[in-house]
């Protein structure tokens, strides 16, 4: 009898333990590269003259590296960042793929507590900026972008600030 009673204890014990989740995602952010043509396109519509921006134009979109983004997760929270790389030759260069995935913020939630915030570092120094989180509704509306279906999606209210 007291080893069943042991076998249940253990049971249950291993069962409410193990539904810890979690796990880290990692992202390959990266788009094609810009032919020739498409950067002369991009370049006569902003009508630059300036022969060192349309330089550094054509070096970001020809030349823009892939980047890694994270999402590191457990039961209730989660943190999304982009990698901090070191940058070659110390020349800094305009990554279009890192303004895309994020830049520096980083951005936790916290679904227990229901806390979502940006921390971002602007001028040198860092803000923890609350963020308000949105009330959506999915359509059946659907519309064809390139090859991909999407649904629209409607935000129903703006949730007040605490």
């Amino acid at each position: 009898m007291r080893f069943n009673l042991l076998l249940i204890y253990l049971f249950f014990s291993i069962t409410i333990f193990s539904q810890q989740l979690t796990g880290k995602v990692t992202y390959i952010v990266s788009m094609e590269s810009y032919s020739k043509e498409k950067i002369d396109s991009i370049s006569k519509k902003l009508k630059t003259k300036k022969v060192k921006m349309n330089k550094w134009m054509r070096d970001v979109f020809e030349n823009t590296p892939n980047v890694n983004a994270y999402l590191e997760f457990s039961n209730d929270e989660s943190l999304y960042y982009v990698e901090d790389k070191m940058q070659n030759d110390g020349k800094p260069i305009f990554n279009v793929n890192r303004t895309f995935a994020g830049g520096d913020r980083r951005y936790y939630k916290n679904t227990k507590t229901n806390e979502y915030f940006n921390e971002s570092n602007t001028f040198g120094e860092l803000f923890l900026i609350e963020i308000n989180p949105k009330k959506w509704k999915i359509t059946q509306e659907s519309k064809k972008l390139v090859d991909i279906y999407v649904l629209k999606q409607l935000i129903l209210s703006q949730p007040t600030k605490r």
